[in-house]
């Protein structure tokens, strides 16, 4: 089965496995599995970078429960879910979010990861 060919919700689907796969083989995670649920209200296909807003939120969600970066509560912030990651660990959230997102659109661009990673002021 070709990715062009999976509806967005096929797509969302292989992403997670592919990236389940890629984090415990090429991360040699300890893990022996994972329960993922996604809830969003995001448009798809719409050009404003759902894709890679989800490939971010599964990234490092997978990073952070595979114990790969570990975020630190943000000091005096007065938001208590807040975290701050490290130059490094939004290195890592990147460059495995354009892997999803070359999964799902093949020859992506790299702007909406990198959006999606370190924000507009960043």
């Amino acid at each position: 089965m070709y990715v062009s060919r999976l509806t967005n919700l096929h797509m969302h689907v292989y992403c997670v496995s592919h990236m389940c796969v890629h984090v415990r083989v090429l991360l040699s995670s300890t893990a022996s599995g994972v329960h993922i649920s996604v809830h969003s209200a995001l448009p798809t296909s719409a050009g404003l970078g759902s894709s890679a807003a989800f490939a971010t939120c599964l990234v490092t969600s997978l990073l952070i429960g595979f114990g790969h970066i570990s975020p630190r509560p943000q000091p005096d912030d007065g938001d208590a879910g807040i975290v701050r990651l490290t130059e490094s660990d939004l290195r890592l959230i990147n460059g495995w979010s354009f892997v999803v997102e070359k999964i799902i659109h093949g020859r992506p661009s790299g702007i909406d990861n990198s959006i999606s990673t370190y924000g507009l002021d960043h």
